[in-house]
C-alpha cells in the first residue's frame, strides 16, 4: 500500500465521557447550569431544562416556566452522507415544546467563539422536534475529513475517516 492510500485508509475514532463533555460544554458557556439530569443510554441522552432558570428569563415569561416546571428533553441523532442531525424532543407537563427549543439552541450557537465554524451548523423546527444539521459535505471541505458515525449515550464516541 502506498504512502497516500495508507493515509486515506486512516480511521480516526475518539470516545468520551458524557459528564466529561458536559463539563467542557459548560466551561465554554454553551451549556448553561438550567440543563440538569444528563444521562445517557445507548442511542440517546435525556435531560431536564429549568427554563426559568435560563439566562435572561424574566418577568411573566419566567414566572409561567416555574409553573410549567422542567422541561424532560431527549436527544437522538440521524446520520446521511450529506447531513448529520441531532433531533430534539422536549415536553413540559405532557405539552411537547420541541419547537420552542429552536430560538434557545441559536441563541446558543451564536454564542460559539469567532472560529467556530458556525456556518456548517443549521436549526430547523418540524414533526414536534427541533432539529440542528450539521453539513457534512461542507466539513468535509473545510476539515479534510468525513464523519462516518457518532453513537451516543453514557459515552459519545465520534468516528471520521480521511477525506
Amino acid at each position: 500500500m502506498s504512502g497516500r492510500s495508507l493515509w486515506q485508509a486512516v480511521r480516526v475514532q475518539i470516545n468520551a465521557d458524557l459528564n466529561e463533555i458536559v463539563d467542557i460544554a459548560r466551561g465554554m458557556g454553551m451549556l448553561p447550569d438550567a440543563v440538569t439530569d444528563l444521562a445517557g443510554t445507548p442511542g440517546q441522552v435525556t435531560a431536564k431544562v429549568h427554563a426559568d432558570q435560563l439566562p435572561g428569563m424574566s418577568g411573566a415569561k419566567k414566572a409561567a416556566a416555574k409553573m410549567a416546571g422542567a422541561i424532560g428533553v431527549t436527544v437522538t441523532t440521524e446520520m446521511s452522507d450529506s447531513t448529520f442531525t441531532v433531533v430534539i424532543a422536549a415536553s413540559a407537563r405532557g405539552f411537547n415544546v420541541s419547537e420552542m427549543v429552536a430560538g434557545e439552541i441559536q441563541k446558543i450557537i451564536a454564542k460559539a467563539p469567532p472560529e467556530a465554524p458556525t456556518s456548517l451548523v443549521s436549526v430547523r423546527t418540524g414533526e414536534g422536534r427541533t432539529m440542528v444539521d450539521v453539513d457534512v459535505e461542507a466539513a468535509v471541505k473545510q476539515f479534510k475529513v468525513r464523519l462516518t458515525s457518532i453513537e451516543i449515550g453514557d459515552t459519545i464516541t465520534v468516528t471520521t475517516a480521511r477525506a
